[in-house]
């Protein structure tokens, strides 16, 4: 049986068109990456490497939900955090 660990980081920004995630601890090659990114009605752009897995729009609102994915590899390893940016 699978091994199963989570770690969680969150990040907030209001007033720009990008957002930066620290790298969760323990991360390693292998592991499931999962971003949940709440954007008040711009477009955000899916970082290389990454799957758009569904975006949901807010009922009553202009925010948008977008989830990511990502299989981690060497490269995110020895990453010290992730970028994300919105045209909103």
């Amino acid at each position: 049986m699978a091994n199963l660990v989570e770690t969680v980081q969150t990040a907030n920004e209001t007033s720009t068109a990008s957002l930066t995630i620290t790298k969760p601890t323990g991360l390693t090659a292998g592991d499931l990456m999962s971003a949940v990114i709440f954007d008040s009605g711009g477009t955000s752009a899916t970082p290389t490497g990454w799957t758009s897995v569904e975006v949901v729009p807010a009922i009553g609102t202009t925010r948008v939900a977008h989830h990511l994915a990502k299989i981690a590899d060497g490269s995110d390893a020895g990453a010290t955090n992730f970028s994300f940016a919105s045209s909103g």
